[in-house]
Parts: C-alpha cells; sequence; structure tokens
C-alpha cells in the first residue's frame, strides 16, 4: 500500500528506515522557508520541534534535506513519500502542486 507522511509521521517513518531524530535547536512553529525539494525551489510551511537527519545518501531512498544541517525535509522511496512541511498550509506556496507531484509519482 502506498504511504504519504507528513510532519510527525514523516519523522517516525524516518525512524524507521534508520535515520536520526533530533530536537531543534530553535522549532519552528509556522515558519516559512525555501528549500530544494528534489530538485525544484519551493517556499513551505514548518511547523516542527524535531527532525530528521541525513549526513550522506540513504541507499533505496531519494533525500531532500538542508546541505548544511542535514535536516531532512522530504523522503521518497518504493511505495512512499514524505514531507517534514506541510503541504496543506498557507506557508507552502504550492502546496497543491506539490502533493499532486508527490501522489503522481506515488501512485504511478
Amino acid at each position: 500500500r502506498p504511504l504519504l507522511a507528513v510532519c510527525l509521521s514523516h519523522q517516525i517513518l524516518a525512524g524507521l528506515l534508520g535515520l536520526p531524530v533530533v530536537a531543534k535547536e530553535s522549532p519552528y512553529q509556522g515558519t516559512q522557508r525555501e528549500i530544494d525539494l528534489f530538485g525544484r525551489r519551493v517556499r513551505v510551511g514548518f511547523y516542527n520541534t524535531f527532525t530528521a537527519r541525513a549526513t550522506g545518501p540513504v541507499p533505496g531512498i531519494e533525500v531532500s534535506a538542508d546541505p548544511k544541517t542535514g535536516e531532512v525535509h522530504a523522503l521518497r522511496g518504493a511505495g512512499f513519500a514524505s514531507t517534514q512541511f506541510h503541504l496543506e498550509s498557507v506557508l507552502s506556496t504550492h502546496g497543491v502542486e506539490i502533493l499532486r507531484d508527490l501522489l503522481g509519482r506515488l501512485l504511478a
């Protein structure tokens, strides 16, 4: 069954995949950031106190992460996609398009 995980469920999935989940030094509560999401620049809304971290490639998984901190923004793999940010937030300016793209790949 395909799985789409957002925010807390993204963190749970990341942990199950072996990525460390740690407390952020400064929580994001209603914070809009521009990120690189799998090669596309997007503005998205974050509401998180914890974050998964990736310091390098993860076999079999596409990881979208901050290159400086390793904070994971999104994951894609066989049968799943996840985002730390909230696609449905007004702060995610193209959230519907991002959701469409993630679901399109997931359900293909």
